[in-house]
């Protein structure tokens, strides 16, 4: 199970551990870490789910998968248009909130 956020409210997305494979046994479109984890394709397969198919998480930004994971509010910076002392008080003022 995965939790999600729509709207600030949670959303709680079950799926199983399944993944497709090839004819060889080998998974498609995915692989486990270099510790030997599954998380990563499962989780995607419940974000897959939360947005109705994989199609839909085809693009889209960073910022929108940020927000459905935590339910916190996100906000783009571009760093090349502040000062190291503007960038350094948003990331201050990000980390206190």
């Amino acid at each position: 199970m995965a939790n999600f956020f729509d709207r600030g409210e949670p959303i709680s997305i079950v799926v199983d551990d399944q993944l497709a494979m090839n004819a060889m046994g080998a998974p498609i479109n995915s692989r486990q870490s270099v510790h030997g984890a599954w998380w990563l394709p499962i989780l995607e397969k419940a974000y897959a789910k939360f947005n109705v198919f994989y199609a839909n998480i085809n693009g889209g930004t960073p910022l929108q998968s940020f927000r459905d994971l935590t339910g916190m509010p996100t906000q783009r910076y571009y760093s090349g248009n502040q000062s190291d002392e503007e960038l350094f008080s948003i990331i201050h003022n990000a980390d206190k909130k």
